[in-house]
C-alpha cells in the first residue's frame, strides 16, 4: 500500500533499517531497541505524509498494520523461538509497506531462513534429530500450564538459533527482484 505511492523514499529508508537490523544481528545476535523505535517513527511519519487518505485514517492504518506481526509472532516469542527484536523488526515492515507487502516481504525472508536452516541441519546430520526434538516438543506442550522455552538439550546456542535479519533483509531484496519496486 504505502511502497505504492510516494514508494521509492520508504523502499530506500526501510532499505537502510533492515540492513542495519541485518548487520546488527549477525555481528551482535541482537536488534537494538533504539534502532527499531527510531525507524519506527521515521518511517511511520513517511507513511502517514505520504498517505492520501485522512490523517486520523493514515496513523489508524500504519498501527494496525505494525501491530498484526506482534500478535501472530507473539506465542513464537513466548515458547522462545524467536527474539522481541525479530517481531519488532516485522512490525516494522508491515507498518511501512503496508499488510500485504509487508507479508510478502517476510514470505520470502522466512523461505530464505528455511532453505538455508534446511541445508545446514542436512550438512551438519542433525536434520532428524531436530525434527524428532521439534515433535517432542509439541507433544510437551499439552497438558502444560505454561510454554515451556523451545530450546535444544547439551547445545550451544550458535547450532540451534539462527539471525533472522539477515534473511529478512534478503527477502526483502527477493521480493523486489521479483516484482520490482511498486
Amino acid at each position: 500500500m504505502y511502497l505504492r505511492k510516494g514508494g521509492n523514499i520508504i523502499f530506500l529508508l526501510l532499505f537502510v533499517y533492515l540492513l542495519g537490523c541485518a548487520l546488527w544481528d549477525w555481528s551482535r545476535r541482537r536488534i537494538p531497541n533504539w534502532w527499531t523505535v527510531l525507524w519506527w517513527m521515521v518511517l511511520g511519519v513517511c507513511c502517514v505524509w505520504k498517505g492520501d487518505i485522512s490523517l486520523p485514517a493514515a496513523i489508524f492504518t500504519y498501527l494496525t498494520s505494525a501491530i498484526l506481526p506482534a500478535v501472530i509472532f507473539f506465542p513464537l516469542y513466548m515458547a522462545r523461538m524467536t527474539g522481541a527484536g525479530d517481531i519488532k523488526m516485522l512490525s516494522v515492515i508491515t507498518g511501512a509497506a503496508g499488510i500485504w507487502e509487508g507479508f510478502h516481504i517476510i514470505f520470502f525472508g522466512l523461505t530464505a531462513a528455511a532453505v538455508w536452516s534446511f541445508i545446514y541441519m542436512v550438512r551438519r546430520h542433525i536434520l532428524l534429530k531436530r525434527i524428532y526434538y521439534f515433535l517432542s516438543y509439541i507433544k510437551s506442550l499439552r497438558g502444560a500450564e505454561e510454554i515451556p522455552p523451545y530450546c535444544g538439550r547439551g547445545e550451544s546456542d550458535r547450532e540451534i538459533q539462527i539471525c533472522l535479519a539477515p534473511f529478512i533483509f534478503a527477502g526483502y531484496l527477493l521480493r523486489y527482484a521479483v516484482g520490482g519496486v511498486l
